[in-house]
């Protein structure tokens, strides 16, 4: 079998995304006020510590993503249309870093706007807060890659 997570950077993973999300939609206790205080710094390390994490979870540097089969008439084609199996998959192949790019920048822009919603409206949106959601995913990746 294919390793492809590192099960245990994964258990980190999903707990730093837990008490990230927890802390996100938090809005009425002793944390939220502390949280609410140090905002924009919050928001930088934490995109900054989950950028790096899921960088950190992924091992192999370049991933491929099956994207279809070709099917081909010709000399390879046994009786039921498909030759060497391997020959007939299409593959997107895609550093683990571009990847992650991908991915975190997503989330930085996404949870702005659904930490609204899953406040019940206790928090607002802030253009702000997601510059530092992506700055911080920024410096996480590069850090990850600069590691590797």
């Amino acid at each position: 079998m294919i390793k492809i997570l590192d099960q245990n950077t994964f258990v980190s993973f999903a707990a730093a995304l837990c008490c990230a999300f927890t802390f996100g939609v938090v809005t009425n206790n002793v944390v939220a006020e502390t949280v609410q205080s140090h905002d924009k710094l919050v928001h930088f390390l934490a995109f900054c510590a989950e950028s790096w994490l899921f960088c950190r979870v992924i091992v192999n540097r370049v991933i491929k993503f099956p994207v279809g089969r070709l099917i081909s008439i010709g000399d390879n084609d046994n009786e039921y249309g498909v030759g060497n199996a391997e020959q007939n998959h299409r593959y997107l192949k895609m550093s683990k870093f571009t990847l992650a790019l991908v991915v975190c920048i997503g989330a930085a822009v996404t949870s702005e706007f659904l930490q609204k919603q899953l406040s019940g409206g206790k928090r607002t949106f802030d253009p702000l807060d997601m510059v530092y959601n992506v700055l911080g995913s920024l410096l996480g990746i590069a850090i990850a890659y600069k590691c590797e």
